[in-house]
């Protein structure tokens, strides 16, 4: 049980006018930079600085070196960051703040982007890191809660590669697309799956039934040619557990009920 999801994006930093692909005729104000182009960035003569917006935790972990970590809403009020280039840095998922704090950021002066496909496009370009190795994955897994806000957005393909079609009754507009076996014909499958001019800064996420599904779908992914992949943490049982809990949570306190010791209706 398995499905992958494709985010679009823009990927020039340098053109205000870039469209957006899938929505041909549009334009948008684009923040991207490329992590090959990022790396071309001279942080050491102060002209450049990546500005890292994960929580401090996060940060502290696994990071770009000489990067500084500060919130998003901050940025704004440090003016002694004008006279920069900005490149903001998250796991590579986040797109709605990014964009509207980038865009807002432009509006005041700043020199702003963003750093398409976060730190995992960093590393896989070569960019140096420093911190916890082991931390590194963990960038790569999507909470339910993330992947929510994201997907509000109507910019997120689904695609539902599983046999049944599981996802239909979480995302109704998701594209069912079984995947062959043979792993040539499942490459063949998910490049015709994804539209001509899909941008190389947007998302592609794993679902599966548990999120243990990752290392072969990640496998066939590259193999067609589509960067940036993650997974949704715990799977569609993940996605079930939340959307209960959410549920619970949002109900009268007096219909709560317990569901830990020995009486499951007693009410709290």
């Amino acid at each position: 049980m398995l499905a992958l999801v494709c985010g679009f994006a823009p990927v020039s930093a340098a053109q205000a006018s870039n469209k957006n692909p899938g929505q041909k005729g549009k334009t948008v104000f684009a923040c991207d930079i490329s992590a090959a182009n990022a790396l071309k960035l001279d942080v050491n003569n102060k002209s450049a600085q990546f500005v890292d917006v994960r929580d401090q935790d996060a940060y502290s972990r696994f990071r770009i070196p000489g990067s500084i970590n500060m919130p998003l809403d901050f940025i704004r009020t440090k003016t002694f960051l004008k006279g920069k280039t900005l490149v903001l840095v998250d796991e590579g998922y986040r797109r709605l703040r990014l964009e509207k704090t980038c865009a807002d950021l432009h509006s005041r002066g700043f020199n702003p982007s963003i750093l398409a496909g976060g730190l995992s496009a960093w590393q896989a370009a070569g960019g140096a890191m420093e911190g916890d190795s082991f931390a590194a994955a963990e960038i790569r897994s999507v909470d339910v809660l993330t992947f929510q806000e994201e997907n509000g957005a109507q910019t997120w393909l689904v695609i539902d590669v599983s046999a049944r079609h599981v996802c239909k009754d979480l995302i109704p507009r998701a594209v069912h697309l079984p995947l062959a076996n043979q792993a040539d014909k499942a490459v063949a499958q998910l490049r015709g799956a994804v539209p001509e001019g899909w941008s190389p800064a947007g998302v592609v996420m794993v679902c599966d039934e548990k999120g243990e599904r990752f290392d072969r779908i990640d496998a066939l992914v590259r193999l067609a040619g589509i960067s940036n992949l993650v997974y949704l943490r715990d799977g569609r049982e993940g996605y079930d557990a939340f959307l209960r809990n959410r549920t619970r949570m949002q109900a009268p306190s007096g219909e709560r009920v317990r569901v830990s010791g020995g009486c499951k209706t007693c009410p709290e």
